[in-house]
Parts: structure tokens; C-alpha cells; sequence
């Protein structure tokens, strides 16, 4: 059963006013999966579209098979096209502003979740969202802002997003079970923005 559970990461959070630019629902894939995959030389087996969707039918899957080593991290990658890599301070009206996605855990709440930013092919970014709260079986919505604000990295982040050549959506699974996540409506936003709902560990 779906359960589209709207996800405030549970801090006193305001809504974020940003309109849409794009938006990938995995609904209009023939073979492949629109350029996402896991990230080289990673563990999680990503495949798509699978048959749980939030709320429509299909999503991407990512699968970790059960192993001896509880703490085993990849991530859903995107590194082609351009709709999530590119300039971003071009992208949409005045440079794109937030990330928002849908993430399912079916077996296992993750123990981690990070974003990551490539840009130049080089320097990493990373920005780490607050799981508590989240539970098994039931879809959760994350914005995360492109300001700056909670992200960690080498150098000028505001210059970063001038050159963007990969996004990660990572996490580490939860124990040594084999485990199921399930990645959906992964939205880039321009506009206003009064907040996030993504909270930073």
C-alpha cells in the first residue's frame, strides 16, 4: 500500500515558495533510466522504473543485496543531460534554488542520507539531511536550499553551481539485511525561498 507522507523533516520549518523547472517521475522510461544510475564502483543495484511511485506508479530502485558489512554506501547518480548538471545559475528563471525528491524505504530506514554536488568533475559537496522520524513503508519528501547554508565543501559554493557535472542522492544502509530504497519526483526549483524542510545533522 502507498502512503505519500509529506516530509517536514519535523523542525519548525517554513514552506519554500520556489516554482518548478523540471522534474524527473520515472514514469516515460522505455530502457534505461533517464541517465540515473548508482554512482561508479558502488554497491546498491539502481534499476528503473520500478512498480512503487509517489503517488504514480513508477519509480527508481535502489538495492542493496545482504552482506557482512552493515556500513555499505552508494548513491542514485545523475551525471548526464541537462536538467541536474550545467550551470545552475542559468537554469530556470534567475539559477535554480532547491532540490526536492521522494525517497522510500522498504525494508530498512537508511543510516545516513547526504546530497552531493560534483562540480568540475572535482571538488564535492556535500549536504547532510535529518532522518529522524523517518519510518519503513512510507514515502517522505526532502527540499534541500542551494544558498550555501549547511553545505560542505572546498571552496566558494556559489561558484560551484556555475559548473554542476554530477548530483548523488547517498545513503548507507541499516544493517546487514538486504535493503530497498526507492527514489521518486526528483525536482530541481527556481524562485523565492523562505526555508527548507531538509535539516541539516
Amino acid at each position: 500500500m502507498k502512503k505519500t507522507i509529506l516530509f517536514c523533516l519535523m523542525a519548525a520549518a517554513t514552506v519554500a515558495r520556489g516554482a518548478v523547472v523540471y522534474t524527473e517521475n520515472f514514469e516515460n522510461i522505455i530502457s534505461g533510466a533517464n541517465g540515473w544510475g548508482n554512482r561508479a564502483g558502488g554497491l546498491m543495484s539502481v534499476s528503473g522504473p520500478s512498480s512503487l511511485g509517489s503517488p504514480a506508479s513508477q519509480a527508481l530502485q535502489g538495492s542493496f543485496a545482504a552482506s557482512g558489512s552493515p556500513l555499505i554506501t552508494d548513491a542514485f547518480n545523475i551525471s548526464s543531460g541537462g536538467n541536474f548538471v550545467g550551470d545552475y545559475t542559468s537554469l530556470g528563471v534567475g539559477g535554480l534554488t532547491q532540490f526536492k525528491f521522494d525517497l522510500y524505504a522498504e525494508n530498512a530506514v537508511p543510516s545516513d542520507l547526504f546530497i552531493y554536488l560534483v562540480s568540475g568533475g572535482v571538488d564535492y559537496y556535500s549536504y547532510q539531511l535529518n532522518l529522524s522520524g523517518m519510518v519503513v513503508d512510507s514515502w517522505r519528501t526532502f527540499t534541500v536550499n542551494l544558498d550555501g547554508v549547511g553545505w560542505s565543501g572546498p571552496g566558494d559554493f556559489s561558484t560551484a553551481l556555475g559548473s554542476v557535472s554530477e548530483v548523488q542522492s547517498e545513503l548507507t544502509r541499516n544493517g546487514t539485511s538486504a535493503q530497498a530504497f526507492y527514489l521518486d519526483n526528483s525536482q530541481t526549483l527556481d524562485g523565492p525561498v523562505s526555508g527548507s524542510s531538509a535539516v541539516p545533522e
